[in-house]
């Protein structure tokens, strides 16, 4: 199935392609056929949905399944965003997700039964220690959009 802009993936193969000619790190990207390159923008695309919340929001009656474009966002610096269009932040950190999706799954399935600090069997209770997420973070990708959040 062919990525489709805007309904499965925040940006195109061809944008994703011309964003790793310009930066470093892109060895898993440079050397994956187009297809994997596909399945990685669709997961890197579903990971930054699921993880961030955005400024603004969807127009009233829209049917669209991806958050952007949306309307009414500000970014930090007090630019208005146009409503019709993925901003460029977004389009280059699906493209850098990407790469990592490569890499491995962006969400891989955590054991943190190291990490309890008490177990309470009345009632059950677990505790986890400071540090324990639900989900991988990256960095990268937050300071890439960080105007829109």
């Amino acid at each position: 199935m062919a990525l489709s802009v805007g309904e499965d993936s925040y940006t195109s193969l061809s944008d994703a392609d011309d964003y790793w000619t310009k930066h470093a790190g892109c060895d898993n990207w440079a050397t994956a056929s187009d297809p994997d390159k596909e399945k990685a923008l669709r997961a890197a695309t579903q990971f930054i949905d699921k993880s961030y919340e955005f400024k603004g929001h969807h127009p009233h009656d829209s049917q669209q399944l991806l958050s952007w474009p949306r309307i009414g966002v500000i970014d930090d610096e007090g630019r208005v965003r146009n409503e019709t269009e993925i901003p460029k932040e977004i389009k280059d950190a699906t493209a850098w997700l990407a790469e990592q999706a490569l890499q491995g799954e962006l969400l891989p399935a955590q054991s943190r039964s190291d990490k309890i600090d008490s177990i309470k069997a009345g009632d059950v209770t677990i505790d986890f220690g400071d540090g324990v997420t639900a989900q991988r973070e990256f960095d990268f990708v937050t300071l890439l959009i960080s105007d829109l959040i």
